[in-house]
């Protein structure tokens, strides 16, 4: 009966910081492969040209599909996003 009760292990204990740091390098990472990208002369003008109307497209009023209609209007803006991140995320890591 003289025996101590063991603490309760703390929230550390689950949860390592080390993936979440090495999470967040990985971030910094694309998000400065991205910027070098932009500013790189040997970059692709076309790609930065077409990068920057997807934006452009997706934040504009007109659209192939109009916005009104629910849903399915927002899946030509979803579609040319993915095109557009997928794109850039590849071009980006020969900039990291």
């Amino acid at each position: 009966m003289g025996q101590e009760a063991e603490p309760l292990p703390t929230v550390d204990a689950y949860a390592p910081e080390e993936p979440v740091v090495a999470a967040e390098k990985r971030r910094a990472g694309h998000l400065v492969g991205m910027w070098r990208f932009f500013r790189a002369r040997d970059a692709s003008l076309l790609g930065k040209v077409l990068l920057v109307l997807s934006v452009v497209y997706v934040l504009s009023p007109i659209d192939l599909i109009p916005d009104v209609l629910p849903v399915v209007g927002w899946i030509d803006d979803l579609i040319v996003s993915i095109v557009a991140a997928t794109y850039l995320f590849r071009s980006a890591q020969r900039y990291r």
